[in-house]
């Protein structure tokens, strides 16, 4: 497979992906595939690009997986929510939730 079809693929993973075991399985193997520190001395500068792409996904992955737990783990904890009301040292007032 190219590169191309290889992210292609990666991104698929991480659209669709529902946990991040998943995402970090198909990532693996892409480090593995395409890091710079293994590929031949004329494509080193093209293996970092890659990377540097795959990284990206990898990333904007981790923050869809985070965000989808985020929302579960309020979703619970709706009832347990105490809010405080503060005023900080500059006389704003400042409210905090407490789950």
């Amino acid at each position: 497979m190219s590169f191309q079809e290889d992210l292609a693929d990666f991104i698929n993973i991480k659209n669709s992906a529902i946990t991040f075991n998943e995402i970090k399985k198909a990532y693996i193997s892409l480090v593995k595939k395409y890091h710079p520190d293994k590929a031949p001395k004329d494509f080193q500068a093209q293996y970092n690009g890659y990377m540097i792409l795959i990284n990206k996904v990898f990333a904007q992955g981790k923050t869809k997986i985070k965000e989808i737990n985020d929302v579960n783990i309020s979703e619970q904890k709706e009832t347990n929510i105490k809010e405080y009301t503060f005023t900080d040292f500059y006389g704003k007032e400042k409210n905090i939730k407490i789950i």
